[in-house]
């Protein structure tokens, strides 16, 4: 019994940071030249929204993870302020990197990856806030010519269907990350196409 409320305690935790999930689960930004020759490519997705750690000294906050490649034969720099999040309600988060600092640069033939903190303002939480929309915005240079690039992630809306047999065992359907795929069908198993439960 004495495990039973720390158990209680974290599964609570958790769950409170699962209830935001962003869908689509990854963005492909690809950028080329007049001449049709990429020059960069950015992949962005949301981790959800990460409660404060007094250990590590981190506000709570959104979370994403970024990797930008340059495959072109020109350094890609972001400065200071290249990075920015905006709520639904319109509201700009600037970025903390929680792996790195800015400015940056990606050497020709490189990739760099990023795990990005966006704090909440001072005084306000996630409840406060309209996350039903998130909108990340950066700037990459490349030389002089500045590359502007966005992605948008709209919350995943969290829907229960009934039991469905996948020939091997009996799964709850929950959301998997395929409801605008699937025309808004949650699937029992990512393994398994639509037809099959459908």
């Amino acid at each position: 019994m004495r495990f039973a409320i720390p158990f209680l305690l974290l599964l609570a935790c958790s769950t409170s940071a699962s209830r935001y999930r962003y869908e689509p689960a990854l963005v492909e930004n690809v950028v080329a030249s007049g001449n049709g020759e990429r020059v960069a490519r950015v992949l962005v997705r949301v981790n959800g929204v990460q409660p404060a750690d007094a250990s590590a000294g981190t506000p709570a906050g959104i979370e994403l993870r970024l990797r930008i490649e340059n495959p072109g034969a020109i350094p890609l720099r972001m400065e200071s302020g290249g990075l920015r999040l905006s709520t639904g309600d319109l509201k700009a988060l600037p970025a903390v990197l929680l792996d790195g600092s800015l400015p940056l640069v990606v050497p020709p033939g490189e990739e760099l990856r990023l795990l990005a903190l966006f704090p909440f303002p001072a005084g306000r939480v996630a409840a406060d806030l309209d996350l039903s929309v998130l909108d990340l915005a950066w700037r990459l240079e490349r030389g002089a010519e500045r590359l502007d690039g966005s992605a948008t992630f709209e919350r995943a809306s969290w829907r229960r269907y009934p039991r469905s047999w996948d020939r091997s065992a009996w799964y709850w359907c929950g959301y998997h990350g395929y409801s605008h795929a699937w025309q808004g069908h949650a699937s029992c198993s990512p393994w398994f196409p639509r037809s099959f439960y459908y």
